[in-house]
């Protein structure tokens, strides 16, 4: 996925959960992009960090 797309998503998985709440492929799948923002934050910051040192 790419940022942007990450991003969409997760509100798709969000506005799939409130038609489907108890889809455990969508809550999967939802974790999943979730952590790929989280992963992309902390790469950010290690980034921006170096930067300023």
């Amino acid at each position: 996925m790419v940022l942007n797309d990450i991003d969409a998503a997760v509100e798709s998985f969000k506005k799939a959960l409130t038609l489907e709440p108890n889809d455990g492929g969508i809550k999967k799948e939802l974790a999943a992009a979730r952590k790929k923002i989280s992963n992309r934050t902390d790469l950010e910051k290690k980034a921006y960090s170096k930067m300023f040192q």
